[in-house]
């Protein structure tokens, strides 16, 4: 015992593509600094492509569904992000609500919507249902909504909450419910398609302490970690761990993990930007 040398977790947050940019930045300097990453499964399949994963079959992986893992070992779900629209409930009334994502296009949501400005994967989930053709008229109509765009779902629904829009089309469910218990003016809304993101956990190709990583990756993924995630209200994957929001996986959802998103992620993110941003 007198050998072990404690080891410090050192997190670090950055969401989006910034993430993958700094892994990408990283490696060009043969700098390597992060052991395990966790990120969306747009993030993760660009941290793959990009070569920056290790595939490790961690024993944990057995109390996981085939759709929450790819068959390599590159990824497991960490935990999942359901996605839903939410409105403020002082300033929307109940027969007026949304019921389709083609009622957003009524006048009365003009200026009165906020997306996040990287919802590629939401984007590209609703050209799958709708058609290509009929989704691209569908996204240019809605840009004409003047959209607020911004970046962060927890951003948006606190400013929802704060009565700067009416409503949200993208936000976390598990965040829209966390601050509608805490007394905020906000309720959660489902419309069709109801998707989640998958947050994929993945070893790093050149971890600086490999051995940890793995014991940390597997911790993560055990019964004990999984509960503490769902502390925090996260949706996990793992089979027979308590949910803290029931509610959020009571409606069957369509997972959007690194097969579905992966070898669309570039177009996707071009169109996107260039309805909603002009860019």
């Amino acid at each position: 015992m007198d050998n072990i040398v404690p080891f410090t977790v050192k997190p670090y947050r950055v969401s989006g593509n910034r993430q993958v940019l700094k892994i990408q930045t990283e490696m060009n300097a043969g700098t390597h600094v992060f052991d395990v990453a966790n990120g969306s499964a747009e993030q993760a399949a660009s941290i793959k492509n990009i070569g920056a994963l290790d595939p490790y079959l961690s024993p944990q992986r057995d109390f996981y569904d085939a759709v929450h893992k790819d068959k390599e070992g590159y990824f497991v779900s960490f935990y999942v992000i359901p996605i839903v629209a939410g409105y403020n409930v002082n300033m929307v009334k109940r027969p007026d609500l949304p019921k389709t994502y083609e009622d957003l296009l009524h006048p009365r949501w003009k200026s009165n919507i906020f997306l996040d400005d990287e919802a590629y994967e939401w984007y590209a989930l609703l050209l799958k249902q709708m058609g290509r053709d009929k989704g691209m008229q569908y996204m240019r109509n809605l840009a004409k909504q003047d959209i607020r765009m911004m970046r962060g779902r927890t951003a948006q629904s606190q400013l929802l909450a704060a009565g700067e829009r009416a409503l949200a089309i993208v936000l976390s469910g598990h965040t829209v419910l966390d601050m509608k218990a805490r007394g905020a003016p906000i309720n959660p809304m489902i419309l069709d398609p109801y998707f989640a993101q998958a947050n994929k956990i993945m070893l790093s190709r050149r971890a600086p302490h490999p051995h940890a990583a793995a014991l940390f990756y597997d911790w993560a993924l055990s019964e004990e970690g999984q509960s503490m995630i769902t502390t925090f209200g996260r949706v996990v994957a793992r089979k027979g761990v308590k949910q803290r929001f029931p509610e959020l996986v009571e409606k069957e959802y369509f997972l959007v993990d690194v097969d579905f998103i992966g070898p669309i992620l570039d177009q996707s993110g071009q169109e996107f930007s260039q309805i909603f941003l002009g860019r």
